[in-house]
């Protein structure tokens, strides 16, 4: 019982309190099971070999997804490798290094030192690295999310106990 005393509990806290508890009917449980889809609730008797393969946004199979992530994980891996070693021998890690020494010279110069930064920029290693980082991170993500994706098995005796 509420404690009627306590400002916390307004009119609609004391209206509720004072209603009956009603139990549901029988049937509640059933009919809101029987409206699941047949993906979510796989019957006992059902036999593994006859679930479908979940496909997940109709271009490949879990596996599939799995691959492209380990694939375009080692794609990263070289790319970062690569990309690193072309930023060192064009000279843009020099320059970005020279530029924050002079932070003074930035306000009146900031021009000159974008177009030189834009103009060394490995912009093919960049593009590389930036797409398989994307494709890597979506196909991981999807994998995991097709793992974490398992039918919910309901049986007549799970039904009645409830």
């Amino acid at each position: 019982m509420p404690d009627w005393n306590n400002d916390t509990f307004d009119d609609i806290d004391q209206l509720f309190a004072r209603l009956p508890t009603v139990e549901p009917p029988a049937s509640l449980k059933r009919n809101v099971l029987s409206s699941l889809s047949a993906p979510y609730i796989a019957s006992s008797a059902a036999k593994p070999a006859a679930r479908r393969k979940i496909f997940v946004q109709g271009l490949l199979t879990p596996r599939g997804w799995q691959w492209l992530a380990i694939m375009t994980g080692i794609i990263f891996f070289a790319g970062s490798i690569w990309l690193g070693s072309s930023l060192d021998s064009s000279g843009f890690l020099s320059l970005l290094g020279e530029i924050s020494g002079n932070l003074g010279s930035l306000g009146s110069s900031s021009y000159d030192y974008g177009s030189a930064l834009f103009g060394a920029a490995p912009w093919a290693e960049l593009a590389v690295t930036l797409v398989s980082l994307v494709l890597f991170m979506m196909a991981s993500s999807i994998t995991i999310d097709v793992k974490a994706q398992k039918p919910i098995n309901f049986d007549q005796a799970m039904l009645r106990k409830r």
